[in-house]
């Protein structure tokens, strides 16, 4: 005997069967909406067949209605498909109201754009800053609260639910981020217009100090050399005055340290020792070396199943 069920099934493991198109299969489903609000809910989907007679139902209790149509069932089932939920899951949803075992709690489905923007210090309201705060403390203080109550995640209602604070936390930082940034943008825009109305005077000048500078420069060492030689022959007698060119702050000779390489295959050898060297060599390659077109000398490709 067939198992009616076996596509819904197989669904439900993990592991989506082809789907045929005008092929309705029997089983439980989540069909997603968007409100006007921008906030997403999943309609509860049951679809079945008794003998040639296909039967859809969409909703929940007190609000779905049941369609005898193969075309409407076909059509329906392609949209929720790779959706499958287990019986105890869409009987929940369907006798509360549309709420799902491992949806957020109430107050935390709204929007999280909701109200930000619309108040300011201006008008005696909440700052922007001060709505995203509260949404993420309420978002915080559930999620600890859940998770010292469960300790270890052992179920699939549980996981559930920990994906959904994990989208929730990203909202809500992309929402802070976005603001942050429309904040930011008139004196953004206010300094960058300043720089560039005075960076072309500044950089002239720095240019041309550099220009001035440089072009003394052998003058300088020459005068140094002159009092130096002067200083030795007194034996003593002499002490050589510093040397300067200009009024003020003038050009002096000031003496910088520079790391020159003079045996590179030394200094490679000592980076390959060296601890702090090996830390940072290995984050440059940890952040590069999957993007860059071959790997590193002594490393390789792999892919790695990471929580995103």
């Amino acid at each position: 005997m067939t198992n009616a069920w076996a596509w819904w099934q197989q669904a439900l493991s993990g592991t989506l069967p082809p789907v045929v198109e005008g092929e309705p299969q029997q089983g439980f489903y989540r069909w997603r909406f968007k409100k006007r609000d921008g906030s997403i809910f999943d309609k509860p989907v049951a679809i079945w067949a008794n003998g040639e007679q296909w039967f859809t139902r969409v909703g929940v209790n007190g609000d779905a209605s049941v369609d005898v149509d193969t075309s409407i069932a076909a059509e329906t089932f392609v949209k929720c498909c790779k959706r499958p939920v287990s019986k105890e899951h869409y009987d929940h949803a369907y006798n509360h109201g549309g709420a799902w075992p491992g949806d957020l709690p109430a107050e935390l489905q709204a929007p999280v754009e909701r109200g930000i923007g619309d108040n300011s210090e201006a008008n005696d309201g909440p700052s922007a800053l001060e709505l995203i705060e509260d949404q993420i403390q309420a978002a915080q203080k559930a999620f600890v609260e859940w998770h010292d109550s469960i300790g270890v995640i052992t179920t699939e209602e549980q996981a559930t639910l920990a994906g959904n604070y994990k989208v929730r936390f990203a909202e809500l930082k992309a929402l802070a981020e976005k603001t942050r940034k429309d904040e930011k943008e008139p004196y953004l825009r206010a300094g960058q217009e300043v720089d560039r109305k005075w960076m072309p005077i500044t950089g002239l000048c720095e240019q041309l100090s550099r220009q001035a500078a440089n072009t003394v420069l052998p003058f300088l060492q020459a005068e140094k050399k002159r009092r130096d030689e002067l200083a030795a022959a007194s034996k003593g007698a002499l002490e050589a005055k510093p040397v300067k060119a200009g009024e003020g702050r003038g050009v002096r000779l000031r003496k910088v340290k520079v790391c020159r390489i003079v045996d590179e295959e030394k200094l490679l050898a000592w980076f390959a020792t060296t601890h702090a060297c090996k830390l940072a060599a290995r984050a440059f390659v940890e952040k590069s070396g999957a993007s860059a077109p071959e790997p590193f000398p002594g490393t390789e490709i792999i892919e790695e199943e990471r929580a995103a």
